[in-house]
């Protein structure tokens, strides 16, 4: 929260890349950007459990378990029915491999 805050006090961009699979994990973040009059957005990739247990099994950078990447699956597709409730402006959802790497951000400038 520092480093975000930090960023939208001097008007920057600023993305949240963490594994948020719970409302409370990602309210604190709506509530920053509130504070700062910013847009909160949220990208959630919705990829199937197949799709990330082979991405998480070829990673070399670090070790994750299978089952951990299960359950937080399993804590993401249960959140999502209340994610239009949490107060983002907008929603994406990135479900395909292609879908990822389509993906772009583009900022307009205020």
């Amino acid at each position: 929260y520092l480093v975000a805050r930090k960023r939208l006090s001097r008007g920057r961009l600023c993305v949240i890349d963490a594994t948020n699979v719970r409302a409370a994990y990602r309210h604190g973040y709506v509530e920053l950007a509130r504070e700062f009059q910013c847009h909160a957005i949220a990208v959630v990739f919705t990829l199937d459990i197949q799709t990330c247990l082979e991405r998480t099994s070829a990673r070399s950078d670090r070790i994750i378990s299978l089952d951990t990447v299960r359950k937080q699956h399993e804590e993401l597709i249960a959140s999502l029915k209340d994610l239009p409730k949490e107060g983002f402006d907008a929603t994406y959802f990135l479900k395909s491999p292609n879908d990822v790497v389509g993906a772009g951000i583009v900022r307009i400038p205020r």
